[in-house]
C-alpha cells in the first residue's frame, strides 16, 4: 500500500529561539505552521492539520484575541492557505474528504473552515477540554473558538473511537485510523492536551512520523537540548513533554531511517517546496 504525502508551509510566526531550546540565541525566528496532504489508496486526500489562513487575522482584531497575535506575531497570506495550495497542485479542496487534527492550538486549525465537507477527527479528551473555554482562558491555552466552523460537530468523530494498535516499540499503544496500519495516530501528551502525531507506516513498515509540536527544534529530539522551562506557563504538562520527547528519540533509535517531522521544525520546512519563498 503506497502513500503520497506533500508538506505545505501556511505561514508563520516569530519567537525566540532561546525559548524552544536551552543555549538557544535571544534571536528572533520563523515558526512556520506546517501541514500534510496525504494522498491514502482508499480513503482519498486527507489533511494532517490545516495550518494558519487570513481568518487567523480576522479572529484575532478584537480582544482579547488579539492578545495571541501580539505574542506571537504571524505572518501569512490568502495564496499561503492550504486550499490554495493544494488547488494549485490539482486537488480540488473539495475532494478533501478527511482532516486529522493533531491538536486544536490556533496555527493548526485556522484552515478549517475551507472545508465544508469534510469529516474532521481530533481527540476526544483534547476537544471536551478545549470546548468550554472562553476569553482569557482560551486565549491563554493558545485556542481561538472562532477558528473552529459552526457545524463541526455534526461531523466530528475521535480518535479514541479507533481501533487500538499495541505497538512493540516506543509509540506503544496507538489508534489505527483506517484498519490497515497505514495511518497510526500516536498520543504525544505534554504540549497540548490531546495533542497526537501521526505514524506513516507501508507494507507494515514505519515510513514517517509527523510529530506535530512534540518538539520544535531538531535539537531538543537529537541533543538532549529541551525547550527553555519557562515554557511551562502555558504548554499542558513540563513533565508529558519531557517524557514524549524521550520516547520520540527511543523510536528513532530503534528506527533510525525513519523522519520525524515537527510542524515547526526548520528541518520540516526544508520538505516543502519553494520554501525559500516564506
Amino acid at each position: 500500500m503506497s502513500l503520497n504525502y506533500h508538506f505545505l508551509s501556511t505561514g508563520y510566526c516569530t519567537a525566540h529561539e532561546a525559548i524552544t531550546e536551552r543555549g538557544g540565541r535571544w534571536r528572533s525566528i520563523r515558526f512556520h505552521a506546517i501541514c500534510v496532504l496525504i494522498q491514502h489508496p482508499t480513503a482519498g486526500y486527507v489533511l494532517f492539520d490545516t495550518g494558519y489562513s487570513p481568518r487567523f487575522h480576522t479572529t484575532t482584531r478584537r480582544w482579547p484575541a488579539r492578545l495571541y497575535a501580539l505574542a506571537t506575531p504571524v505572518t501569512t497570506r490568502p495564496e499561503w492557505a492550504v486550499a490554495e495550495q493544494i488547488r494549485q497542485l490539482g486537488v480540488d479542496p473539495a475532494g478533501v474528504q478527511h482532516i486529522l487534527l493533531s491538536h486544536l492550538h490556533a496555527d493548526h486549525v485556522a484552515g478549517l473552515s475551507d472545508f465544508p465537507q469534510a469529516q474532521v477527527w481530533c481527540s476526544r479528551v483534547g476537544y471536551d477540554y478545549f470546548r468550554p473555554l472562553r476569553g482569557l482562558s482560551a486565549v491563554r491555552r493558545g485556542f481561538l473558538p472562532g477558528l473552529l466552523p459552526p457545524d463541526l460537530e455534526s461531523r466530528l468523530h475521535f480518535f479514541e473511537e479507533l481501533p487500538v494498535v499495541e505497538r512493540a516499540d516506543a509509540l506503544g499503544a496507538c489508534y489505527d485510523w483506517q484498519g490497515d496500519g497505514s495511518l497510526q495516530l500516536v498520543p504525544l501528551p505534554g504540549h497540548c492536551r490531546g495533542q497526537y502525531g501521526l505514524l506513516l507506516s507501508e507494507a507494515g513498515q514505519p515510513r514517517h512520523l509527523l510529530a506535530a509540536d512534540a518538539f520544535w527544534r531538531e535539537a531538543n529530539l537529537h541533543e538532549g537540548r529541551l525547550p527553555n522551562p519557562v515554557i511551562q506557563v502555558f504548554i499542558d504538562s513540563w513533565s508529558e513533554l519531557v517524557a514524549t520527547i524521550d520516547r520520540l528519540r527511543a523510536f528513532k533509535k530503534a528506527y533510525p531511517q525513519v523522519p520525524i517531522s515537527a510542524c515547526h521544525s526548520p528541518a520540516t520546512l526544508a520538505r516543502v517546496p519553494n520554501a525559500d519563498l516564506f
